[in-house]
Protein backbone atom coordinates (compact mmCIF):
# COMPACT_ATOMS: atom_id res chain seq x y z
CA UNK A 1 0.00 0.00 0.00
CA UNK A 2 1.16 3.45 -1.08
CA UNK A 3 1.92 6.12 1.89
CA UNK A 4 0.18 9.65 1.48
CA UNK A 5 2.70 12.06 1.44
CA UNK A 6 1.57 16.36 2.49
CA UNK A 7 3.53 19.01 0.71
CA UNK A 8 4.91 20.89 3.51
CA UNK A 9 4.32 24.40 1.62
CA UNK A 10 0.33 23.03 1.40
CA UNK A 11 0.67 22.47 5.61
CA UNK A 12 2.15 25.88 6.42
CA UNK A 13 -0.06 27.45 4.35
CA UNK A 14 -3.18 25.51 5.83
CA UNK A 15 -2.02 26.58 9.47
CA UNK A 16 -1.81 30.38 8.32
CA UNK A 17 -5.21 30.44 6.81
CA UNK A 18 -6.68 28.80 9.59
CA UNK A 19 -5.05 30.34 12.01
CA UNK A 20 -5.58 33.83 11.38
CA UNK A 21 -9.08 33.14 10.27
CA UNK A 22 -9.72 31.64 14.39
CA UNK A 23 -8.83 35.30 15.01
CA UNK A 24 -12.03 37.30 16.02
CA UNK A 25 -10.83 40.76 15.45
CA UNK A 26 -9.12 42.20 12.27
CA UNK A 27 -6.09 44.34 13.12
CA UNK A 28 -7.82 47.36 11.13
CA UNK A 29 -10.96 46.90 13.38
CA UNK A 30 -9.46 49.59 16.17
CA UNK A 31 -7.06 52.08 16.03
CA UNK A 32 -5.45 53.80 19.26
CA UNK A 33 -3.42 56.68 19.00
CA UNK A 34 -1.13 59.15 21.97
CA UNK A 35 -1.48 62.43 21.14
CA UNK A 36 1.16 64.78 23.57
CA UNK A 37 1.05 68.69 24.08
CA UNK A 38 3.91 69.98 26.26
CA UNK A 39 3.58 73.47 27.90
CA UNK A 40 5.97 74.98 31.06
CA UNK A 41 4.44 72.89 33.66
CA UNK A 42 5.00 69.13 32.24
CA UNK A 43 3.11 67.47 29.00
CA UNK A 44 -0.43 66.79 28.82
CA UNK A 45 -1.42 63.12 27.54
CA UNK A 46 -4.19 61.71 25.31
CA UNK A 47 -5.16 58.23 24.61
CA UNK A 48 -7.85 57.98 21.70
CA UNK A 49 -9.48 55.32 19.81
CA UNK A 50 -11.36 54.65 16.61
CA UNK A 51 -13.59 51.94 15.51
CA UNK A 52 -13.35 51.60 12.23
CA UNK A 53 -16.14 48.84 12.20
CA UNK A 54 -19.81 49.59 11.60
CA UNK A 55 -20.83 47.50 15.26
CA UNK A 56 -20.80 49.29 18.49
CA UNK A 57 -18.44 48.20 20.43
CA UNK A 58 -17.40 47.95 24.51
CA UNK A 59 -13.89 48.35 24.63
CA UNK A 60 -11.30 48.22 27.79
CA UNK A 61 -8.00 50.59 27.95
CA UNK A 62 -5.00 50.31 29.41
CA UNK A 63 -2.63 53.90 29.55
CA UNK A 64 0.67 53.54 31.05
CA UNK A 65 3.11 55.96 31.44
CA UNK A 66 6.45 54.97 32.60
CA UNK A 67 9.29 57.53 34.14
CA UNK A 68 12.97 57.47 34.34
CA UNK A 69 14.44 60.26 35.27
CA UNK A 70 17.20 61.68 37.74
CA UNK A 71 15.18 60.30 41.20
CA UNK A 72 14.48 57.29 39.58
CA UNK A 73 11.92 55.18 37.83
CA UNK A 74 8.26 55.55 38.19
CA UNK A 75 5.21 53.96 36.59
CA UNK A 76 1.64 55.58 36.80
CA UNK A 77 -1.55 54.04 34.58
CA UNK A 78 -5.10 54.48 33.72
CA UNK A 79 -7.48 52.01 33.28
CA UNK A 80 -11.02 51.49 32.21
CA UNK A 81 -13.78 50.44 29.54
CA UNK A 82 -15.79 52.58 27.13
CA UNK A 83 -18.77 52.19 24.61
CA UNK A 84 -17.54 53.21 21.48
CA UNK A 85 -20.18 53.61 18.67
CA UNK A 86 -19.04 52.31 15.15
CA UNK A 87 -16.98 54.39 12.71
CA UNK A 88 -16.61 57.04 16.17
CA UNK A 89 -13.38 58.61 17.17
CA UNK A 90 -13.39 58.98 21.14
CA UNK A 91 -11.10 60.50 23.84
CA UNK A 92 -10.66 57.54 26.18
CA UNK A 93 -7.88 58.96 28.76
CA UNK A 94 -6.08 62.26 29.82
CA UNK A 95 -2.75 62.31 31.73
CA UNK A 96 -1.14 65.50 33.14
CA UNK A 97 2.46 64.40 33.68
CA UNK A 98 5.79 66.93 35.58
CA UNK A 99 8.44 66.79 33.34
CA UNK A 100 12.38 67.40 35.47
CA UNK A 101 15.34 68.15 33.50
CA UNK A 102 16.87 64.56 32.56
CA UNK A 103 13.08 62.86 32.53
CA UNK A 104 11.94 60.64 30.04
CA UNK A 105 8.73 59.12 29.52
CA UNK A 106 7.67 55.73 27.49
CA UNK A 107 3.74 56.14 27.34
CA UNK A 108 1.73 52.85 25.95
CA UNK A 109 -1.65 52.38 25.41
CA UNK A 110 -3.52 49.23 24.64
CA UNK A 111 -7.22 48.85 23.41
CA UNK A 112 -8.54 45.12 24.30
CA UNK A 113 -12.43 43.60 22.64
CA UNK A 114 -13.57 40.72 24.31
CA UNK A 115 -9.66 39.84 26.14
CA UNK A 116 -8.02 40.68 23.19
CA UNK A 117 -5.70 42.71 22.01
CA UNK A 118 -7.47 44.90 19.40
CA UNK A 119 -5.16 48.20 18.86
CA UNK A 120 -2.44 49.78 20.62
CA UNK A 121 0.29 52.86 20.67
CA UNK A 122 3.20 53.85 22.18
CA UNK A 123 5.24 57.27 22.24
CA UNK A 124 8.27 58.48 23.82
CA UNK A 125 9.04 62.15 25.22
CA UNK A 126 11.52 63.05 24.64
CA UNK A 127 10.57 61.92 21.38
CA UNK A 128 14.46 60.76 20.77
CA UNK A 129 14.62 57.62 23.52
Amino acid sequence: MKQARFNPLFVICGIWIFGCSASPHNSNDYRAWIAIESDDSGIKVEAYCLNNTSEDAVLRYELKAKKTGKAGKAETSQAGSVEIAGREKKSLSRLGLSVSANDSYRIELKVYKDGKLGAEDFVSYPEEL
